[in-house]
């Protein structure tokens, strides 16, 4: 009994003293995790209203604020003109230098990321692809069934074979209502030249026997996007979808009548419009890898388009006045955001 409690009042004289320690740092650290709470809280005076609600995040060019009602709201920093914390006191005016801008925190379990990049951005798109249906494939079946070939030196009979490239420029105008998702309004502009080409490239001399542009397409569009971020918030991942309008022209059997005049015999000119004016409602669903910093921003995206078009009159034999057609393409992007 003397042996148990020799060594028990020795471990009491240790333990004690740590004990009260860990009770003054439980102390400190709920006192530190109360302040830290009430920094966070916080007005924004902008040129047009007052803004209550705690602060999620701030870099130079933006603050994100979360109102009382729990809807974050995202702010260009050039557009505030005082911050002031729970107590009323300044702690940033407009024309000051930003001590200690925040980073994006990464998303909470179910909850909405946080955002360091600009709101709001204008993106151009530069892209490539090809196009089928309608009177694009109509062209192709036209040129197939002539059966056009060339005789090489060897005597070797190489097929003519058919394609519809297409090229492409988009400027869109982006702004962003919450961290997930985003407006996207976009003009975009359509080439589809039909190739035809014979030769495989290797043992035979690959040679374009005509490449006409068959459409030219300008589109309006709007629609939203939705963004998810694997990392810190530093790149996304994209889903696109959009409506609109487009118009241009088709210039029916360009690449035959280019190819006609070189085949022997010479088959016969179909007469037709050159070029034919085509208009219809359109749509698209996207997909798309963002990388980003601050302002600016780097895309690498891929598209299915497709629209239904009217024409004033049947085209040509084998192409009624209204008919479906589909585009994909796939391409890279810059934006800048302010």
């Amino acid at each position: 009994m003397t042996k148990v409690t020799e060594t028990i009042m020795p471990l009491r004289r240790v333990w004690k003293p740590l004990i009260e320690q860990m009770k003054q740092l439980t102390l400190m650290l709920i006192l530190t995790l109360s302040v830290t709470g009430a920094a966070n809280a916080a007005t924004i005076v902008t040129q047009n209203e007052t803004i209550n609600g705690t602060i999620l995040s701030q870099s130079e060019a933006l603050v994100t604020i979360r109102k009382a009602d729990g809807q974050p709201v995202i702010i260009a920093r050039k557009d505030i003109r005082q911050i002031l914390d729970d107590n009323g006191v300044q702690v940033w005016q407009a024309g000051q230098p930003v001590q200690a801008a925040a980073t994006a925190q990464p998303p909470k379990a179910g909850g909405e990321p946080l955002l360091n990049f600009a709101a709001k951005s204008v993106v151009i798109d530069f892209f490539a692809g090809a196009a089928f249906g309608g009177f694009y494939s109509e062209e192709n079946r036209f040129i197939d069934a002539h059966n056009i070939y060339v005789l090489y030196s060897d005597g070797s009979r190489q097929n003519a074979k058919t394609s519809m490239f297409q090229v492409g420029l988009g400027v869109n105008f982006q702004s962003y209502s919450s961290a997930r998702w985003s407006w996207l309004f976009s003009y975009v502009f359509r080439s589809t030249q039909q190739n035809i080409r014979t030769g495989d490239g290797s043992k035979y001399e690959s040679k374009t026997l005509a490449s006409s542009v068959a459409t030219t397409f300008h589109a309006l569009m709007f629609g939203r996007e939705l963004h998810f971020y694997p990392g810190d918030g530093g790149s996304s991942i994209d889903l696109a979808a959009q409506l609109g309008y487009e118009f241009g022209n088709y210039a029916p059997l360009a690449s035959y009548n280019e190819v006609r005049t070189k085949l022997t015999p010479v088959p016969q000119l179909y007469d037709i419009a050159t070029s034919v004016a085509v208009h219809g409602p359109t749509a698209r669903l996207g997909t798309g890898i963002t990388f980003r910093g601050t302002n600016w921003q780097l895309r690498l995206f891929g598209y299915y388009q497709i629209a239904y078009t009217f024409a004033a009159e049947r085209i040509w034999a084998a192409v009624e006045k209204n008919t479906l057609v589909h585009d994909i393409y796939g391409g890279v992007s810059v934006g800048y955001g302010f």
